[in-house]
């Protein structure tokens, strides 16, 4: 993959997206597929959408499914902001050991989806990545259309109440990702689930 001069770049950070693909014991392709959940800083938004897409995921027993986050900005290594974490708490998830990182192209490259917070990411990702499958880069409201506006807005600067909003939203938007990733990658799901 090329890599455009304003493309971010630096160390992965401390979370390992997944080992790479390659055939198990008895010689069957990997058909794990990884998400990566975007927004700017990857301290909001993001780290909400990959605690609530993980929970839906599991919840389904689609366990052959990776979930990540990123940065479109920002820098590697500083914790989700407080209020996303309790947020993320009342709704019964957990933001617990999240580290932001900043999209870079190895993490472009190994996703099968890129699930963007709001619009500007979108259009970023496509910019520094021309050659990238636009099917590969979708809203996290896509899944919700009828419920919610396109982009959820960042509630970075707000109180815990804005937070709390905008994480009922990504919630009810993961959910329905959730279940959608299921049906598109039937293989990604438990026996018996």
């Amino acid at each position: 993959m090329s890599v455009h001069p304003d493309t971010p770049a630096g160390p992965d950070g401390p979370e390992t997206p997944r080992t790479p693909r390659t055939p198990d014991a008895a010689g069957r392709p990997d058909t794990r597929r990884l998400v990566t959940v975007v927004c700017t800083a990857n301290i909001c938004r993001s780290p909400m959408g990959q605690a609530f897409l993980r929970e839906h995921l599991a919840d389904l027993g689609a366990t052959g499914i990776d979930v990540v986050s990123a940065g479109t900005h920002g820098s590697n290594g500083g914790p989700a902001m407080p209020e996303a974490v309790s947020a993320v708490e009342s709704l019964g998830g957990s933001l617990a050991g999240h580290r932001s990182r900043r999209l870079d192209h190895e993490l472009v490259g190994e996703s099968d989806l890129l699930l963007c917070a709001a619009s500007e990411h979108r259009f970023a990702i496509l910019k520094w990545w021309p050659e990238l499958d636009p099917a590969k880069v979708a809203l996290f409201n896509e899944a919700i259309v009828d419920e919610a506006d396109k982009d959820v807005e960042d509630p970075y600067g707000y109180d815990l109440a804005v937070f709390m909003l905008a994480a009922r939203v990504i919630d009810r938007a993961m959910a329905s990702w959730a279940k959608s990733l299921a049906k598109r990658w039937p293989e990604t799901v438990a026996d018996g689930a």
